[in-house]
């Protein structure tokens, strides 16, 4: 996945960066995983 990232034209927020992690770690458990990812297109305003 960090080839995808890195051949972004753009920069991820850590936010997104924190989500994707996240993401990665629920697709190695067993249980099904629930979310929802939502968020304003160019809004920034998650860039913590």
């Amino acid at each position: 996945m960090s080839d995808v990232i890195n051949n972004l034209p753009f920069k991820l927020t850590k936010a997104q960066l924190r989500v994707l992690e996240e993401i990665d770690h629920d697709m190695e458990n067993k249980k099904p995983m629930n979310r929802l990812l939502q968020g304003d297109v160019g809004s920034r305003k998650d860039d913590c």
